[in-house]
């Protein structure tokens, strides 16, 4: 893993925005839930393997391509971060109005026929998840350029799809209950304020981050 150490810090918050961002209900997580509920465990799991390999093609162009456009202006660069930073601290008070607003999660079924069709609709949610895009832009500001070692790339690239699809398969299983949705309701507010305070503590990471 030579040449990797300098990349662990990008590579640690983009794990860790992967992992906390599993327990806030998106466009993702209601998707994955509202078929599970609807339509079974087995169609939410499908579209949780559509959604993690969306995942894996947002985070490769994320190290690749566009890594390598911003990387070509420090002036870019630098308005990247500060956009960035502000993205996520958006992120944070919605977290914060979340937590302290009641209500009911709700889930979204998806139509897709058979296997590959759930698949595909699973792909469809993430591909078009503008919050996705957002984030690996996010990401790419954190250092993560074209000039990165291929090991840090596939680290980055490989432990957020996997993370991706581990998180959203126990949502695949655990919400094929709907006793689980009452109990998730209830410790809502507390996961939304972990994820308020990781929002703000990456955007502080993206200001401060710097590249020799």
């Amino acid at each position: 893993m030579s040449g990797v150490a300098e990349y662990w810090p990008g590579i640690a918050v983009a794990w860790t925005g992967i992992a906390l961002g599993l327990f806030s209900p998106g466009p993702l997580q209601l998707a994955v839930i509202g078929t599970a509920m609807a339509r079974g465990r087995r169609a939410g799991l499908t579209v949780t393997l559509g959604i993690a390999t969306g995942t894996a093609i947002w985070a490769s162009i994320s190290v690749t391509g566009f890594a390598a456009v911003v990387a070509a202006s420090d002036g870019f660069m630098r308005a990247l971060r500060v956009a960035a930073a502000i993205y996520l601290l958006f992120l944070a008070w919605r977290a914060i109005a979340a937590a302290r607003t009641p209500g009911r999660i709700e889930g979204r079924i998806l139509r897709g026929r058979g296997p590959v069709g759930l698949w595909l609709a699973g792909l469809g949610v993430q591909a078009t998840n503008l919050k996705a895009a957002i984030y690996w832009m996010a990401i790419a500001a954190l250092g993560m350029e074209a000039g990165a070692p291929p090991a840090a790339k596939a680290l980055l690239v490989g432990g957020c799809t996997l993370l991706s699809a581990a998180g959203l398969s126990a949502y695949a299983v655990a919400f094929s209950r709907p006793d689980t949705v009452r109990a998730y309701d209830r410790v809502r507010p507390w996961v939304q304020s972990a994820l308020a305070a990781f929002f703000c503590a990456a955007s502080l990471v993206i200001l401060t981050a710097h590249r020799s």
